[in-house]
């Protein structure tokens, strides 16, 4: 296999408070039999590492490592190295231990957890003060402790945010930071999400709108002969999934319903052919004392995500597409039949790496068929 394709996996593993720089010994890396990563536009990063052996010494090590019984956390880095160039592939805590034990005497271990973000969904701080009532000055706030664990806030402003009044009572938490934060997304219409890496121990806190715009990664491509780098790829297109969307507001004790545009400026049309709304849907705002402006802006993410009526799922080989796919950001499609090639977003991506194999499955979506333009990037 050329060089450019070699892929090569380390995993570091460290205290919680404490950049993972110790990678598993060659034993235990013998030993694994899986890695797992999952992820998706929403929520958090979930991996898996599974071992299994028949060497006491060797499993020891392994209890030793990831601390079993002890109930400490352990940080653990998963790192994959492709043609030389190195992809973080989850940076997170061991939240679960499984052990089983044959008759024969050969022992399996896994080793499940999740990004980050689980440290910050730990302490209940309710009523303690805020700083500011403005959601941007407070999310980085909450955000700043966690810079010792190489979280690098990336907060876009918000045009709906609040601003200090000195009419009003100084803000208080109301639980904890990763409940504070993301409950702060949902109130502008935003996302939060730990991105890991681009270095090993650093993550990426995005605290922002799901834009739909970036530069196209490679495109799946079918039906080119050499030049395929997928096998197949399944399409669902939900002819009547698509709504018109309405919200009911409440104006001086008058409630007044009206319909919003189907889609979200941030959010452009992936499509030529968006699927027409055959439907009328009532958008539920869940705090009915919100501005107008605020529940039209939440009526407006809440109306783009319900709009992808078409959707594509496939699994593809890491070595064969020549890197690893990404979610939250634009793939290209060709070969697929001209109703379907052309752009999509990357709204999930799981990746298992097991020895001498390294495959991803994915889900994509957009809101309708026929491409914006008939060539994608190659």
């Amino acid at each position: 296999m050329p060089a450019a394709r070699t892929l090569h996996l380390t995993i570091l593993i460290g205290a919680v408070g404490q950049t993972p720089t110790t990678p598993l010994s060659r034993d235990a890396i013998e030993a694994l039999t899986g890695a797992s990563v999952q992820s998706q536009s929403e929520g958090r990063t979930g991996f898996q590492l599974s071992f299994e052996s028949e060497r006491r010494r060797v499993v020891d090590e392994l209890l030793r490592v990831f601390q079993y019984g002890v109930g400490a956390a352990v940080r653990v880095v998963i790192l994959a190295t492709l043609g030389g160039v190195l992809h973080v592939l989850s940076d997170g805590v061991v939240l679960q231990h499984q052990h089983a034990v044959t008759a024969a005497g050969k022992t399996s271990l896994a080793f499940t957890g999740e990004d980050l973000s689980v440290l910050m969904d730990l302490i209940d701080r309710k009523g303690a003060p805020l700083p500011s009532r403005n959601d941007y000055v407070q999310v980085n706030t909450l955000l700043a402790p966690y810079a010792a664990l190489g979280v690098v806030p990336r907060v876009i402003p918000s045009p709906l945010s609040d601003f200090d009044d000195p009419t009003v009572g100084t803000p208080v938490h109301t639980g904890t930071d990763y409940a504070w934060i993301s409950n702060a997304a949902r109130k502008v219409g935003y996302i939060f999400v730990l991105e890991p890496g681009p270095t090993p121990g650093q993550s990426t806190a995005y605290w922002g709108p799901e834009v739909q715009v970036s530069a196209a990664q490679p495109a799946l491509t079918l039906g080119a002969g050499l030049a395929n780098n997928i096998a197949a790829l399944s399409f669902t297109h939900q002819t009547q999934q698509h709504a018109l969307p309405r919200i009911t507001l409440k104006l001086d004790n008058t409630s007044v319903s009206f319909p919003l545009p189907d889609h979200n400026p941030l959010r452009p049309p992936l499509t030529a052919v968006p699927q027409p709304p055959v439907r009328v849907q009532e958008l539920a705002v869940e705090d009915g004392n919100l501005a107008p402006a605020r529940a039209i802006v939440l009526g407006l993410a809440q109306a783009a995500r319900a709009s992808d009526s078409v959707s594509a799922s496939g699994q593809l080989d890491v070595r064969s597409y020549g890197r690893f796919l990404r979610p939250r950001l634009l793939v290209g499609v060709r070969g697929a039949s001209l109703p379907y090639d052309g752009l999509y977003y990357v709204s999930r991506v799981s990746t298992e790496l097991r020895r001498g194999q390294c495959s991803q499955s994915f889900s994509l979506k957009r809101s309708g068929a026929f491409p914006l333009q008939p060539r994608v990037s190659a």
